[in-house]
């Protein structure tokens, strides 16, 4: 199952509508402004919450989930130089990817589960996240979005390059 949002308008703290293949809003996902990294997953057009992400830091190595009534917790196990291998702890997913490109693909065992990345549409980037059962998609749409959070404040934090010049001194 493909499903895409721009990244964006939710960043901002707007609501982002999360669309199938079809063009047709499925999920919408707002930011939370509670945590330094948290998101809400609703329900279309109920807006009923049916998921949360949150994070205490804008560094955090751990995220807590919750899906309906499931609990689960996303754990970096290895930060490796902008390379993170990010582990699902009650859904035994094994996510890895790059920050700087904002791709990830998760395992579980030796099969495929979720899959993120940037793409360029006429709205501006959007994510595309897929999933391979549509009854993970509401945690693979928190997981890109929470991702997507920490690649932002992980490029933020970075410090602009030295600069020199090499004019004459008069």
């Amino acid at each position: 199952m493909d499903l895409y949002f721009e990244t964006a308008p939710l960043q901002a703290g707007r609501i982002a509508s999360v669309r199938d293949a079809d063009n047709a809003t499925v999920l919408g996902v707002r930011r939370s402004f509670g945590t330094s990294i948290g998101f809400r997953v609703f329900s279309f057009p109920e807006h009923d919450v049916i998921g949360t992400i949150s994070a205490e830091n804008e560094q955090a190595a751990r995220f807590e989930l919750r899906v309906g009534d499931d609990a689960n917790t996303l754990v970096r196990v290895a930060r490796g130089g902008g390379h993170p291998l990010y582990l699902l702890r009650h859904g035994g997913w094994l996510i890895a990817g790059t920050e700087k490109s904002d791709s990830y693909r998760g395992f579980q065992g030796f099969g495929f589960v979720f899959s993120m990345g940037p793409v360029i549409t006429s709205g501006g980037r959007t994510l595309r996240v897929q999933v391979s059962k549509e009854a993970d998609a509401v945690t693979g749409v928190l997981l890109a979005a929470a991702l997507d959070r920490v690649r932002i404040v992980t490029n933020a934090q970075k410090k602009p390059p030295l600069q020199y010049s090499f004019g004459g001194a008069g």
